[in-house]
C-alpha cells in the first residue's frame, strides 16, 4: 500500500502530515509527477524538465516547469505544498535545498530542488491561498 509522506518544508514550502485542505483555497494541483525527465501531468501542464543524479555528492535534483497560463491570478498564490508518494513509511528525509523561480523569457514558474541523497519519489504540487492572506 502507498502512503503519502511529507516532501518539503519551509516559509514557501509548507510540510504535510495529512490533507488539511478543507481549511485553504487550492488553486490547483498537478498529477502525480514521476522523477523522470519529460514527465508533464495533463492537469495544469506541469513537466518534470530535469530529473538527475549528482555523482559527486549523491544526492538528486529535480527542477518542475509550471506554466504561467495555468495561474488564473498568480497574486493569489500564498503556499505551494509539495508531498511525496513513498512506497512505505520512512523514518527520515533526507536533507534538500529548493528554489521557487519565475522565467520570465519563458513565461514559466519553476521549482528546483536539490536532495542530499538519491530521493525519486512521485511528487505532487498543491498552489494555495489561505483566505486570510487574500485581499
Amino acid at each position: 500500500m502507498l502512503t503519502i509522506r511529507p516532501l518539503l518544508t519551509a516559509a514557501a514550502l509548507v510540510m504535510v502530515a495529512s490533507s488539511p485542505f478543507a481549511q485553504d483555497k487550492v488553486l490547483m494541483e498537478t498529477d502525480w509527477l514521476e522523477f523522470v525527465k519529460g514527465d508533464k501531468g495533463e492537469k495544469v501542464g506541469a513537466e518534470v524538465r530535469e530529473a538527475d543524479k549528482d555523482a559527486e555528492t549523491g544526492g538528486s535534483r529535480l527542477v518542475i516547469a509550471i506554466p504561467k497560463v495555468a495561474m488564473d491570478d498568480p497574486s493569489t498564490m500564498e503556499e505551494v505544498r509539495v508531498v511525496g508518494q513513498a512506497p512505505q513509511e520512512i523514518d527520515f528525509f533526507p536533507e534538500y535545498e529548493y528554489e521557487w523561480v519565475d522565467d520570465y523569457d519563458n513565461d514559466y514558474y519553476g521549482l528546483i530542488i536539490k536532495f542530499s541523497e538519491d530521493t525519486q519519489y512521485p511528487i505532487r504540487l498543491y498552489i494555495e491561498s489561505n483566505s486570510g492572506f487574500i485581499r
